[in-house]
């Protein structure tokens, strides 16, 4: 099974893929990214990230928990360049 074909097996509702989309964006934005990672690292601390969402977005707790108990990397889901449709169709990533 491919990354984007777990994307979509795992995130079935709008709702999560709404939630997907967010946290993306809450990684896209420089500042919080820099308090997210080590200096010269790019992956995520993911108790940094935690204690972030706790602040900001409580909601998405649960939602990073749930990724981190699946085979899927929190990194990858963060940072691979994809097309996230609010409907049913497939997630895909670009070529």
């Amino acid at each position: 099974m491919t990354f984007a074909e777990q994307l979509t097996a795992f995130l079935t509702t709008p709702a999560s893929r709404t939630k997907l989309v967010i946290l993306r964006a809450i990684w896209r934005d420089r500042y919080v990214r820099g308090r997210l990672t080590c200096k010269g690292e790019q992956g995520v601390i993911y108790e940094r990230l935690c204690e972030h969402l706790k602040a900001t977005n409580p909601a998405l707790v649960s939602f990073i928990d749930s990724i981190a108990t699946t085979s899927m990397h929190l990194d990858a889901v963060l940072m691979v360049p994809m097309q996230i449709p609010l409907t049913r169709q497939p997630i895909t990533l670009p070529l």
